[in-house]
């Protein structure tokens, strides 16, 4: 395996022809013309458990964040586009492997894509246990080749190659990242928020606390006022973003007020429906515990920078629950840089 671009284990997931879902790990290797992966790391001479050729024609989608047996995973699809049934999804348990495989695959359809300037034709197979390829099965491989083969996802669409992770919303969803972006672009980038909405409100443990500026035509409605805090956290992108992203135990690390949370509908990768419980702490006896039902939308930029939006929504499986005020949540944005 002396041409080996890039290896190692990944994560394998989708649903068997008799509906039992299933997630393993598989030991992927990367050649400059060759993806295949195995049960377990290849000694010597070995037999993949399914191999697909990578030529000009291939592409690397990106599928975003999936759940499956209670794990977060990031997937990536590598299909050719001429012949879409050809293609192997495999998952990370985090974003930079994820990003990783995305590149060094993206570099070797490059590199087959300049050959085919000088003249070479792209032939594409895929890998059937009993092909002559010039590899010898040990009897550790039998297992593999006469078990139940596994399923791939067949939620596959029409796909064109891009660079940024999660670069739109899905079709049957409104466009409301737009309304978003046109007003972060106008932002102040010390500040962090619209001056003329915004002003400095006090500095408190590295945080910068800014109250909303209101025009108000009665005094009752001028004694609430929104708030938001500005702060620098010492982590990467891939770090904070991960975070951002989990509704277990590990929310309480940054977010005081979350109570629990349950994932609704996964509308794709990048997409979800979120049901969140508050945790309020202030005047337990004058106000109502309340609840969110929310969409959150997820990309990640060109330059390593996320983008994480969450906007109120209605769904019809998370109707008013008993004992719980249902809050309504804006249109909000949260970024991280490098």
């Amino acid at each position: 395996m002396s041409n080996v671009v890039y290896e190692g284990w990944m994560v394998r997931y989708g649903r068997r022809k008799i509906y039992r879902s299933y997630i393993h790990m598989r030991y992927f290797v990367l050649e400059p013309r060759l993806l295949a992966y195995y049960k377990k790391k290849p000694q010597d001479i070995q037999v993949p458990i399914k191999t697909m050729v990578i030529d000009g024609n291939c592409r690397v989608e990106d599928r975003g964040l999936k759940m499956q047996h209670g794990h977060m995973v990031y997937v990536l699809c590598v299909y050719n586009k001429k012949e879409k049934q050809h293609r192997v999804t495999m998952a990370a348990f985090n974003i930079q492997e994820a990003l990783v495989w995305k590149e060094k695959i993206e570099t070797a359809i490059d590199q087959q894509e300049s050959r085919n300037v000088n003249g070479n034709k792209y032939v594409s197979f895929e890998f059937k246990p009993g092909m002559d390829n010039g590899r010898t099965a040990s009897s550790s491989d039998h297992e593999s080749q006469f078990s139940a083969p596994e399923d791939e996802d067949d939620s596959h669409r029409d796909l064109q190659r891009r660079k940024t992770i999660g670069n739109g919303l899905p079709d049957s969803v409104p466009d409301w990242t737009k309304e978003v972006g046109s007003e972060m672009s106008h932002q102040n980038n010390n500040q962090g928020f619209p001056r003329k909405h915004w002003r400095l409100h006090q500095c408190q443990n590295g945080l910068r606390i800014f109250e909303e500026l209101l025009e108000v035509d009665y005094l009752p409605r001028s004694c609430g006022r929104a708030m938001r805090a500005v702060g620098v956290v010492e982590a990467t992108c891939e770090e904070v973003f991960q975070l951002v992203m989990r509704m277990d135990g590990t929310r309480f690390e940054w977010d005081s007020s979350f109570q629990d949370g349950r994932l609704v509908e996964e509308v794709d990768g990048h997409t979800a429906i979120l049901y969140h419980r508050l945790q309020l702490d202030w005047y337990p006896m004058l106000v109502w515990p309340r609840d969110l039902c929310y969409m959150r939308y997820w990309r990640r930029n060109d330059d390593g920078s996320y983008v994480v939006l969450f906007r109120s929504r209605e769904h019809e499986n998370c109707g008013p629950q008993p004992g719980y005020v249902r809050a309504l949540l804006r249109v909000e944005g949260s970024t991280s840089h490098r």
